[in-house]
Formats: structure tokens, sequence, C-alpha cells
């Protein structure tokens, strides 16, 4: 999970290939794209990722998974 300002399918690729080091995300090479929630800035994006992450919650996250309504709640919720 996490923030970007280019391409989504080009962040997936440099994940999957360890274009970004040694990090957390270089254990696995089979990330898949679950959700995309488009965001009008840098702001609301971390935003958004911080209280996910917060959340701790894989049920959250597969709650949000093709629920536009509860995206939406969660984009008024941070503002």
């Amino acid at each position: 999970m996490g923030v970007t300002t280019e391409s989504v399918t080009s962040r997936l690729y440099k994940h999957n290939n360890s274009i970004y080091g040694n990090h957390f995300t270089s254990k696995a090479n089979d990330w898949q794209l679950m959700l995309e929630i488009g965001c009008e800035n840098f702001t609301e994006a971390r935003k958004i990722e911080l209280y996910i992450k917060r959340m701790k919650s894989r049920k959250f996250i597969e709650k949000l998974i093709g629920n536009d309504e509860e995206i939406e709640r969660l984009k008024r919720g941070v503002e």
C-alpha cells in the first residue's frame, strides 16, 4: 500500500522486480493490485493511506475492495 504520482502499473512492476531496493516490498515478487483509490492530490492520498495502515485490519481493506460507497465514506472522513 502506498501513494504514487506515477502509473499504478509502473509502480506495481517496480515492486515485483525489486527496483526500489531491499525494502519490505522486495521480500515478495507476486504483488497484485487489489484496490486503487483515486485522489485529488498527494495530501488526500497520504491521509487515506495512513488511515488504512492505522486500522491494521485486513477485513477493513477487504470491505473497501469493490465498494465505492465505503471508499467515498473513507474519503469524506479524512477531509
